[in-house]
């Protein structure tokens, strides 16, 4: 046999069979070995083009390990590597490596499918790239990676570096491809028309998810509806009188929409409106109830647990919150410390006939992938508790783990009953990853008499694929979408199942009646209301009722992968029979 030197390309898969003590091996060609007469062997990629090579170590006839090249006669090859994520100040959704991901290569009519890596080794097993076939192409027309926390990304032979294209996936090739950090679920999107364009507006039905772990075993009940009060400006009348809104889902999901209906209440000169609204954990369950207020009371002082001033981020509704801290990068949506704010205020609030505390912002969510591993690590989260200080000058806890605004931008309303005496300072502890963007006390009064109540009644319903509005990255992680900006296709999957047909649903949404309209990734109901006539718009205050349900395809929701079991408790017919 002829024999020479090589220094192998993957140090760490040889290094342990390095017999030389230089770091090198020796290579043999020209012979015809039977591998069968190995003790053992390993795939070893030398050059990607040429595909893997063979690390062996035979039983008898050699003193150390030998390497067999690469055949002649074959086609080139492309390979690539795989990382969870390569940003160490951002959360990762699957680990760094990216072990465990199933790639799926395609090449005119035929498909490599392979796992990264192995499942089985050999004398052991390394990082070394994935080496993939092309046949007699060019390049691969695309993969598909499937990665472990379940989310698809497509990657094409060419990408993008500022102005130039890349080619990539091409013979020789070795392509480091970095997973997509996306928002993979939430709740259902809406978006409004305020006069000039459809702009988005926050997520609804974040407390309605459906087989969401909290712990093996243990799920989120679901609340099947939210009372949901547009922000001010937001929802406009068009040139024909008509209001428009648009429930979507751009993530990987499911809305099973029951029923929306829109409120408007023209108010007197300074009364304003909240709703009885948030996720909550422990204490009282909202009711959905409109708060009338006048007096509100900010705070004049508001300190963090890192002793810095925040209070000019806490004092107005500009999507610049209060710093929440370090981010734990092992759990989407926790800290690494517990969050603390502490908020002083000029009056004493166990005075007010009717206090409440109105939280503005967002909240980053974890999926029950992410509950399960901090179940498994032991790591919880910690819900905001509220304390009070009052004469005594000591903090008491009025409610623990009373919940949070649930989901994308919005506000959340938590009474504030049985304070200590002279309460002048509030606050507000978690270890959970919530952007408070204001927080205020009102002192809710009854509707006042000349307040007005009316109905948008609902003109049209249309369920269609609008397709998949663009993210836009906004500071502090607050979310957003521009819904001018909508592509048709998406690295999503829909739950398998019979979807509603396309098409006028407003029989199945004009009413909360569990006839429910299913809108899956890439879809949307665009809905028309009529406007009151003769109303100023800067006078009212609208409010949007939202029944259904919502379920993500993570791959530790229950039955997240379907569509079934469909939720409520009475048949329905909602034309799923013959659906999509």
């Amino acid at each position: 046999p002829v024999q020479r030197k090589i220094y192998p390309a993957d140090i760490s898969t040889l290094v342990a069979m390095d017999q030389n003590g230089d770091g090198t091996l020796e290579i043999v060609t020209d012979v015809d070995l039977d591998m069968s007469g190995m003790q053992s062997w390993a795939p070893l990629l030398l050059k990607t083009v040429n595909g893997y090579s063979a690390v062996a170590i035979p039983k008898d006839g050699y003193a150390q390990p030998v390497v067999i090249p690469a055949g002649n006669g074959r086609y080139p090859f492309t390979s690539i590597t795989l990382a969870g994520g390569d940003d160490p100040t951002q959360q990762v959704r699957s680990n760094s490596n990216g072990i465990g991901s199933l790639v799926s290569a395609r090449r005119q009519s035929t498909w490599t499918i392979q796992r990264y890596l192995r499942s089985s080794s050999g004398p052991g097993q390394s990082l070394q790239p994935l080496p993939l076939g092309l046949a007699r192409n060019a390049h691969l027309d695309f993969i598909v990676i499937d990665w472990p926390d379940g989310l698809i990304q497509t990657e094409l032979p060419s990408r993008s570096d500022g102005d130039e294209d890349i080619p990539s996936l091409t013979a020789g090739s070795q392509d480091h491809i970095v997973e997509t950090q996306r928002l993979a679920s939430s709740c259902p999107v809406i978006f409004a028309f305020n006069g000039k364009r459809m702009n988005f507006v926050s997520d609804v039905l974040g407390v309605a998810g459906i087989g969401y772990m909290i712990e093996p075993g243990t799920y989120g009940k679901p609340r099947p509806f939210e009372r949901f009060p547009m922000p001010p400006g937001s929802l406009r009348p068009d040139s024909d009188g008509q209001l428009h809104l648009v429930v979507c889902e751009p993530m990987e999901e499911v809305c099973y929409l029951d029923g929306v209906s829109l409120t408007g209440w023209q108010l007197p000169a300074g009364w304003n409106i909240a709703i009885d609204e948030r996720m909550s954990i422990e204490g009282p369950t909202p009711t959905g109830k409109e708060l009338f207020y006048r007096e509100s009371i900010s705070p004049v002082a508001a300190r963090n647990d890192r002793n810095e001033d925040v209070l000019p981020a806490l004092l107005t509704i500009d999507g610049n919150p209060a710093p929440p801290g370090v981010r734990d990068q092992r759990f989407i949506g926790r800290l690494e410390h517990e969050h603390v704010l502490e908020l002083e205020f000029p009056e004493p609030l166990d005075q007010l006939s009717d206090p409440w505390l109105l939280m503005s912002g967002w909240i980053e969510y974890p999926y029950s992938q992410t509950m399960f591993a901090s179940w498994q690590s032991g790591a919880k989260y910690n819900a905001p508790t509220l304390e009070a200080r009052g004469c005594t000058g000591e903090w008491s806890v009025v409610q623990e783990h009373f919940g949070y605004p649930a989901g994308m931008p919005r506000t959340a309303a938590f009474p504030l009953a049985d304070l200590p005496l002279d309460t002048t300072a509030l606050r507000l502890r978690t270890n959970q990853e919530i952007y408070w963007d204001q927080l205020h006390v009102i002192n809710a009064e009854p509707q006042p008499v000349n307040a007005r109540k009316l109905t948008a009644p609902l003109v049209s319903a249309e369920l269609s694929a609008v397709g998949y509005p663009k993210p836009v990255k906004q500071p502090h992680h607050r979310p957003d979408y521009n819904y001018a900006a909508r592509t048709p296709l998406f690295d999503f999957q829909h739950q398998t199942g019979l979807y509603t047909d396309f098409g006028l649903v407003e029989d199945l949404v004009e009413s909360a009646d569990q006839n429910i309209v299913t809108i899956g990734p890439g879809e949307g109901i665009t809905m028309s209301f009529e406007y009151p006539k003769g109303i100023d718009p800067e006078t009212l205050h609208w409010v949007v009722d939202f029944h259904g349900w919502c379920k993500d395809r993570d791959r530790f929701t229950k039955t997240g992968r379907t569509l079934k079991p469909l939720p409520g408790n009475t048949p329905r017919a909602n034309r799923m029979e013959s659906g999509r």
